[in-house]
């Protein structure tokens, strides 16, 4: 189930993004927080944004980040290989959304 934090804080993600990518290792313990957000959160945020893609990127070897893609190609990584669980990612994910 999504938590009402992210979803609130990429409500209006289609103002600012064109794309968001979420790329991580299917085994690595690395990934899990990442996985968890994903499976948590992918729902209520395509319900939020339907106009916004949200690609799932799962990859052998992969460390975990978001890829942001912006107006005019511009693209913004936020790298989660230190994520500790899925409320950090959307701290993070919020807090770069806020910046931009």
């Amino acid at each position: 189930m999504a938590s009402r934090a992210a979803v609130a804080a990429v409500a209006d993600l289609a103002k600012v993004v064109r794309e968001v990518r979420f790329h991580f290792c299917e085994y690595s313990s690395a990934s899990e927080p990442m996985r968890n957000y994903v499976a948590s959160n992918y729902v209520a945020l395509k319900k939020a944004n339907p106009e916004v893609p949200l690609l799932v990127r799962p990859a052998p070897g992969v460390s975990p980040h978001i890829v942001l893609r912006l107006p005019k190609g511009v693209e913004t990584t936020i790298p989660l290989a230190d994520a500790a669980d899925p409320a950090d990612i959307a701290d993070r994910l919020t807090t770069t959304i806020k910046t931009i």
